[in-house]
C-alpha cells in the first residue's frame, strides 16, 4: 500500500511511521502495484479507467461505476498525445500543452506570456491524471516556477 499525506492527487508519499502533513487535511491509501500486465495492450480496458477513450470502458456510460485504482502508470511516460484532453479538465484558462512545453524548454517569456504568474503545480493534477501520455505535469510546473523565482525574479 502507498500512505499518501494529502490527496491522491496532489500529496505525497510518506511512510508508515510518518504523520499528516502540517497543510494536508487528508491521508489516503491506495493499493501500490508494482507488476505489469501480460500484453495489457491488447486488452479491451473493461474495468479500467478511461477519460481519452482508449479503452472500451471509456467509450460507455460510467457514471455509477466503480473503478480499482492503483499506482500502476500502465507504461513509460511518452510524447503528448491529444492536447484537447488538458483543457477539458484545466481549471484555469491556460493552454495547457504549449504552456507544459514553454515551461519544459524553460522559455519564460512565452510562460510569462500565458499566466505563469497566475498558476500553482496543483492547478495541474487534473490534467496529469487525464494524460494519456504520463506526462507529469505537477512536477514540471513546481521545477519550472522554483527556476522562474531564481533566474527572472532576482
Amino acid at each position: 500500500m502507498r500512505f499518501i499525506s494529502g490527496d491522491p492527487l496532489n500529496g505525497h508519499k510518506v511512510q508508515v511511521e510518518d504523520f499528516l502533513g502540517f497543510y494536508d487535511f487528508a491521508f489516503s491509501v491506495v493499493p501500490e502495484n508494482v507488476r505489469r500486465e501480460f500484453l495489457h495492450f491488447f486488452q479491451l480496458g473493461l474495468h479500467k479507467y478511461s477519460y481519452s477513450r482508449a479503452y472500451l470502458s471509456g467509450h460507455f456510460n460510467n457514471e455509477d461505476r466503480e473503478y480499482d485504482f492503483t499506482t500502476s502508470q500502465h507504461g513509460e511516460p511518452r510524447a503528448f498525445i491529444d492536447p484537447t484532453l488538458y483543457n477539458d479538465v484545466n481549471p484555469l484558462n491556460v493552454p495547457t500543452m504549449p504552456f507544459i512545453k514553454a515551461l519544459m524548454a524553460e522559455d519564460f517569456d512565452s510562460a510569462e506570456e500565458m499566466g505563469i504568474l497566475e498558476v500553482s503545480p496543483e492547478d495541474f493534477a487534473l490534467p496529469t491524471f487525464v494524460c494519456p501520455s504520463k506526462i507529469e505535469m505537477v512536477e514540471i510546473v513546481k521545477k519550472a516556477l522554483s527556476r522562474y523565482s531564481k533566474d527572472v525574479l532576482q
